[in-house]
C-alpha cells in the first residue's frame, strides 16, 4: 500500500495531462481512447499519396508533432504506428521533457514496407513506457523482444442512434471494406453471384477500389461510396448481418466492433485473433465463396439468436474491458 505522500503526487486521467497524436485523418480506435482517458486527439495528415512525397509529408508531420507538444506540455503522450515515425517524433519530446511515451501499436507496423524499419521500431518501443496492442499474438511477439506490453482491445462504440436505411426486400448484408489488398472482395463478389434474395451494401471510398471490382454491375451489390458516420451507422443498424473478412492473421477488425456495439451478427474471417474475440453471434469463414455463402445462409435462418448472442457477447467484452483499462490507469499511476 502506498503511503500518503505517492497517493498526493498521484493524478487521475482528468488531471493529466495526455496528448494522443495519430498520423491519419481518422481513427475511431483513438477517438475513443482519447475520449476516455480526457486526451486531447490530433489527427494529423498531409494529401500527398504519391510514395516519392513520403520524406516530405513525414518530416511535415514531424515537425507539426513536435510543434503541438511543445506548445501543449503533455505529461504523457501517446502515439500511434504505423508509421513509425510518429512515435519516433513524440519519442523526442518526451526525452527533452522526461515525459512518458505510449506506443498504440497496430499489426501493421510489423508488416510489408515497415519491417524494413524494423530495429528504429523496436528502439521506439523499447524507449516508451508501454506499448498498447490489440491482440495476444502480438503482445506474445513484442514481449519476447523485451517490449513491455499490455493487451487493450478497441473500446466498444457507444452507439446510441436507432437510425435505420431503407433498404431492398430479403436479406441485406453490409460488407465492411477499405478496399485494402488484404479483403477477399472478389469472393464476396463471387457470392453475390450467385445467390438470390441477397442485398450486398460493399462501403468504403470507390477512388481505393479496383476498376475490375466496380466495372460489373450487379443488381444485388450496391457500393455505398464514402458515408457520413451517421449514414454509415444507420446502414448498419439496418441490416441482417456484418460482413468483414481479412487475410491477415493477427488482427482484430474495427467492422467487428461495430456488429458487436449494434448486436448485429456477424461474418468473419476463421483467424485464431478473430475466433477467440468473436466467439458468440459470429460465423467465421476460410475467405472463400462456398463458405461464405454458408454463413449467409445461416444468418438468414439464425439471425435473432446470432443476434442475441451477440449481446451477450457484448456484455461480456465490455468488463473484460474495463478491467484492462483499469490495468492502464494504473501502469500510467492514475488513481
Amino acid at each position: 500500500m502506498g503511503s500518503n505522500s505517492e497517493k498526493t503526487n498521484r493524478k487521475s486521467a482528468d488531471e493529466r495531462r495526455i496528448s494522443f497524436i495519430v498520423w491519419a485523418p481518422h481513427s475511431a480506435r483513438a477517438s475513443s481512447l482519447s475520449e476516455r482517458l480526457n486526451a486531447r486527439l490530433h489527427l494529423l495528415h498531409q494529401k500527398f499519396r504519391k510514395k516519392s512525397y513520403a520524406l516530405f509529408k513525414y518530416r511535415t508531420l514531424s515537425e507539426q508533432t513536435k510543434t503541438i507538444l511543445f506548445e501543449e506540455k503533455p505529461e504523457i503522450v501517446i502515439a500511434q504506428i504505423p508509421p513509425i515515425f510518429c512515435a519516433s517524433s513524440a519519442l523526442d519530446y518526451c526525452k527533452a521533457t522526461n515525459s512518458r511515451l505510449v506506443v498504440d501499436v497496430h499489426t501493421g507496423a510489423f508488416d510489408k514496407i515497415w519491417s524494413i524499419f524494423r530495429s528504429k521500431t523496436l528502439h521506439v518501443l523499447r524507449q516508451s513506457t508501454l506499448a498498447l496492442v490489440t491482440n495476444n499474438s502480438l503482445a506474445e511477439m513484442l514481449d519476447s523482444m523485451q517490449v513491455r506490453s499490455l493487451v487493450l482491445e478497441d473500446p466498444i462504440s457507444r452507439i446510441t442512434t436507432k437510425s435505420k436505411t431503407q433498404l431492398e426486400d430479403g436479406t441485406n448484408v453490409a460488407v465492411i471494406s477499405s478496399f485494402s489488398p488484404d479483403e477477399p472482395l472478389s469472393e464476396i463478389l463471387k457470392t453475390a453471384d450467385k445467390v438470390s434474395n441477397v442485398n450486398f451494401y460493399i462501403t468504403g471510398d470507390l477512388k481505393f477500389a479496383k476498376k475490375e471490382y466496380i466495372k460489373t454491375k450487379r443488381e444485388n451489390v450496391v457500393y455505398t461510396d464514402f458515408m457520413d458516420y451517421d449514414s454509415y451507422i444507420s446502414l448498419l443498424n439496418s441490416v441482417d448481418a456484418i460482413v468483414v473478412l481479412t487475410k491477415r492473421e493477427d488482427t482484430l477488425l474495427s467492422g467487428g466492433y461495430e456488429a458487436l456495439a449494434l448486436g448485429k451478427p456477424l461474418i468473419t474471417s476463421n483467424t485464431s485473433v478473430l475466433v477467440n474475440y468473436f466467439s458468440k453471434g459470429a460465423i467465421h469463414v476460410n475467405n472463400t465463396s462456398d463458405e461464405i455463402t454458408k454463413a449467409i445462409e445461416k444468418v438468414t435462418s439464425d439471425k435473432i439468436k446470432l443476434g442475441k448472442e451477440m449481446e451477450e457477447l457484448r456484455s461480456l467484452k465490455e468488463k473484460e474491458w474495463d478491467t484492462k483499462f483499469n490495468d492502464l490507469k494504473r501502469i500510467l499511476d492514475f488513481v
